[in-house]
């Protein structure tokens, strides 16, 4: 469905605002310290129907209501936001790039659609830095970041219970897993953030057996899911993002031995009872693709033909796709040229430009932060495994996948860091 009406046919409008008005309110009532817990937990799990076609009338709710997630993680981070000083200015350009990017897509043929989506951009960009903003101390940041993996684990495992309920449907061409009519591919963010966050606090993490089998468990699930979707993209990610984890792992025989068998005779029990084709994981050693084709196909195309504004002021063109060529980028930087060229697309290569300078602050000042110097480690590769996502897919861009909320939010963590350190070290900056 690409038409905004196609989903109000589905889901009547008085559903479509008190079912969000009733979920706000619900984590506005309570207690502040659970709020932020709460709203993490449920963002990938809200998340994840948004992609899975055969949920229903679930899938239908969930496209419509991308942006509330979003809406529960600023509710519950309302409070602590008031409490801290101003933010670094350079994060307005983020702000603003959500403020104009609808006046590049306003005139598309599917404007509807493509408004939502930039509404969803500019909530979940207020709720990612208003996160980063409350992300005071270590204690802090493991404490958002264990949220937000158990709920990318019960994401995954809602995913995961297709292969028991329909294993007849769990499976399409090429033998690959797709949750719920959900494109491989579209699994990424979940898998990579669950892996590469579990994975952490297996081996670093200080905290009760419970919690610990539960990232065991998680673990598990993420590297079973790696493997039955088969996609080239999560592995990457996934093993870049973990990089800092994995050679400490190495030194612990027990966690390897255990989770590698563990993770064994899950697999195999899969293959016991579903049609996973054992062919698919080829994929992981076959390194052709088409989709470099595809860039090129949109420079030369389309966007050399309107370099500078993009969509802006076209008639007749899709926010999806161009016409010319009838399939999207496949390249989320490719994108931004597509949607607003080099006007939109400079300030974006700027803040990445940004935000790498402010990793590599943080990570060689670690010891003026405050924060687990690992933990740090961890989450630059995840921001870098983020940046890599975005060369054969667009999800970094696109509100409906928890990859594109930690990259803004790993993002203004970092600056803000960054700002932190250069405080402490050569005295108080001016604020922007």
């Amino acid at each position: 469905m690409r038409n905004l009406q196609d989903y109000l046919n589905v889901v009547p409008l008085w559903a479509l605002i008190a079912i969000p008005m009733l979920l706000l309110s619900t984590v506005w009532l309570l207690p502040s310290r659970l709020r932020l817990r709460v709203a993490l937990v449920l963002t990938p799990i809200m998340l994840f129907p948004n992609r899975a076609e055969e949920m229903g009338v679930i899938f239908t709710l969930a496209k419509i209501a991308i942006a509330l997630p979003y809406a529960l993680i600023l509710a519950g981070a309302w409070r602590d936001v008031r409490m801290v000083g101003r933010m670094p200015g350079i994060l307005w350009i983020y702000i603003g790039l959500a403020l104009v990017s609808p006046l590049y897509v306003i005139t598309t043929i599917d404007a509807g659609i493509a408004l939502a989506h930039r509404v969803n951009w500019l909530v979940l960009t207020l709720a990612a830095i208003a996160l980063a903003r409350v992300t005071w101390d270590n204690e802090r940041l493991a404490q958002f970041l264990l949220w937000i993996t158990v709920g990318c684990a019960i994401a995954l495992a809602v995913g995961a219970a297709h292969l028991f309920i329909e294993p007849s449907t769990a499976f399409r061409a090429g033998g690959r897993f797709r949750p719920w009519g959900t494109n491989p591919e579209s699994m990424t963010g979940l898998i990579v953030v669950c892996f590469s966050l579990a994975l952490y606090f297996v081996i670093w993490g200080r905290r009760s057996v419970g919690e610990q089998v539960l990232m065991y468990s998680s673990l598990i699930l993420a590297a079973a899911m790696l493997v039955l979707t088969a996609t080239r993209t999560t592995f990457v990610v996934a093993i870049v993002a973990a990089l800092p984890s994995l050679a400490p792992a190495l030194r612990r025989p027990f966690v390897m031995i255990f989770s590698v068998v563990v993770g064994i005779l899950a697999i195999a029990s899969v293959f016991w009872v579903t049609d996973f084709r054992a062919e698919s994981t080829e994929r992981f050693l076959d390194m052709t693709s088409q989709r470099p084709d595809h860039v090129i196909e949109y420079f030369t195309l389309v966007i050399g033909k309107r370099p500078w504004l993009g969509l802006m002021g076209t008639t007749g063109e899709s926010y999806f796709a161009a016409s010319e060529i009838g399939y999207h980028t496949h390249n989320a930087y490719t994108g931004l040229l597509y949607v607003g060229g080099l006007s939109y697309a400079l300030p974006w290569l700027l803040m990445m430009a940004v935000t790498v300078h402010a990793m590599s602050r943080v990570w060689w000042k670690a010891r003026y932060t405050g924060f687990d110097a690992m933990l740090l480690r961890l989450l630059a590769f995840l921001m870098v495994g983020i940046y890599l996502a975005g060369l054969p897919q667009q999800n970094i861009f696109f509100a409906n996948d928890i990859l594109a909320f930690m990259h803004i939010y790993l993002s203004s963590f970092f600056i803000i860091r960054s700002r932190e350190v250069s405080s402490l070290m050569y005295g108080p900056l001016q604020s922007s």
